[in-house]
């Protein structure tokens, strides 16, 4: 009987897998033997590691304005609805008054920047600071008697945001900040003018009116970019004890300056007796703007100006320097006024119904005051000389037809050209305190030039001069 041997048989993967095992074992075993003998140091270490993952942050995304501090407070309040405002007049608005309001109130500082439409994807901070870039601003700085000094500004960027501050160089008395406190109507007023659609207005009455125990001066200084809806460019306003001057630009290229000396010796403190100098210059402004065809609106703020610069109180008008009974024969025969420079000059267009250009030209005028005078206490004599004086120089280019197109660029029009001079000249002498001399003169040249164009060729040409003279003894008409 044959007897059979069976003998397992594996599958090709069963028999990797069993010599994968054996392998496994050989080496355990190797390494236990290895573990007992001389320790072998490998040559090559091989380190695997897997790779972290660079970390991915969610870009921050604004659902409204930013801003640079807390905004809870009444200013920030008041600046989140300003920045809706469409006119430079609304988004300013009050805001002045409220910084001056704070520092009096808190004698602290304050700082606020208003972002209206951040950028997620740019710097913050960055975008912060730009929002002063280009944009219009208004800036005030007040120095007070102690030495402080306050500084306060506004800056409007439309559609970028708002940046208002105020701060001051050290703390503030009770009687400076009560002072500032009464600042903070005047402000809003001039600022609310300034910043009108179309034309501005001015309005200082409550700059010009400071406390002037508290403080020794301030500076207001405007500035406004092109393409925005006021004429206004720019304004720097400066009030001290020496002088009181205005500076003002707008589109066309207007200039308005006046310059005021407010410690002229002789300026009365009689409102009505000023006033009636004020409304004779300001006659002969309006004869001098109608003649030459001046811009209404540059005359209209050069005559508010120049008017309101004349109206320093009473009760910071300087003393005379002379006996009060002499001084009081002298007054009557003077303007008032203190002394002063003022000018304006600028371009002008008119149109016919149609809206086509019918004249245009340029105009320049200046009036000033200048007063000497001489006093000696020990033989009680004067002598004194107030000058006034005007200047009106201007071209006006006119269409060759009543109501027709203005037409320069073939060279067909009419130019008349201005040439005016005015001077009076008040003389008073005194001797032991009595007047011994008082008159009054007055020259006046006027100059009207035509000349008409044809093609760029001159066709016609001629003159009309005016002079008037004459000489007024005004102790006799006292």
């Amino acid at each position: 009987m044959t007897s059979l041997s069976v003998s397992p048989v594996l599958s090709s993967s069963a028999s990797a897998a069993a010599a994968t095992a054996r392998a496994q074992a050989a080496l355990v075993s190797s390494a236990k033997d290895t573990t007992s003998a001389t320790p072998v140091t490998p040559s090559t270490v091989l380190e695997i590691s897997t790779p972290k993952a660079k970390p991915v942050y969610a870009l921050p995304t604004y659902s409204g304005p930013a801003w640079a501090m807390a905004f809870k407070d009444a200013i920030s309040t008041r600046m989140a609805g300003n920045s809706s405002m469409g006119s430079l007049v609304g988004q300013w608005g009050q805001l002045g008054g409220m910084l001056l309001s704070h520092l009096s109130s808190s004698n602290t500082g304050y700082s606020q920047t208003l972002l209206s439409r951040p950028d997620a994807t740019g710097d913050l901070d960055m975008q912060m600071r730009g929002v002063r870039s280009g944009a219009a601003t208004a800036s005030l700085e007040i120095t007070t008697r102690s030495g402080q000094k306050v500084q306060l500004q506004i800056a409007v960027n439309s559609g970028k945001g708002l940046h208002v501050e105020i701060q001051s160089s050290g703390p503030l008395s009770a009687t400076e900040r009560e002072a500032l406190a009464a600042l903070s109507e005047g402000l809003d007023r001039a600022l609310a003018g300034l910043g009108q659609e179309g034309g501005p207005q001015i309005d200082l009455s409550g700059l010009m009116d400071y406390d002037r125990k508290a403080f020794a001066g301030l500076n207001l200084s405007v500035s406004v970019p092109e393409g925005s809806n006021t004429r206004l460019q720019a304004l720097h306003l400066r009030l001290d004890d020496q002088r009181q001057s205005l500076e003002l630009k707008t589109d066309m290229g207007g200039n308005i300056a006046i310059n005021l000396n407010p410690a002229t010796a002789l300026a009365s403190a009689d409102p009505a007796h000023k006033q009636a100098a004020l409304n004779q210059h300001l006659q002969n402004i309006h004869a001098a703007a109608q003649r030459s065809h001046a811009d209404a609106d540059l005359v209209a703020l050069f005559t508010s100006s120049f008017a309101q610069m004349h109206g320093l109180p009473a009760s910071a008008a300087p003393q005379a320097l002379m006996p009060a009974a002499l001084g009081a024969q002298v007054a009557p025969l003077l303007s008032g006024l203190a002394d002063f420079e003022a000018s304006f000059s600028g371009d002008f267009q008119r149109t016919n119904r149609w809206g086509a250009v019918t004249e245009q030209g340029h105009t320049d005028y200046q009036i000033s005051q200048r007063t000497d005078s001489r006093y000696r206490a020990d033989t009680g004599s004067l002598a004194l000389e107030q000058t006034v004086h005007t200047a009106l120089d201007g071209h006006i280019a006119k269409a060759l037809l009543p109501d027709g197109m203005l037409d320069m660029q073939n060279g067909n029009y009419e130019l008349h050209t201005l040439r005016d001079r005015q001077t009076t000249r008040t003389r008073i002498a005194a001797e032991d305190g009595l007047l011994t001399q008082a008159e009054q003169t007055h020259d006046a040249q006027q100059l009207l030039t035509v000349q008409k164009f044809v093609e760029n060729h001159l066709q016609e040409q001629y003159q009309r001069p005016h002079q008037e003279q004459w000489v007024k003894q005004l102790l006799a008409t006292r």
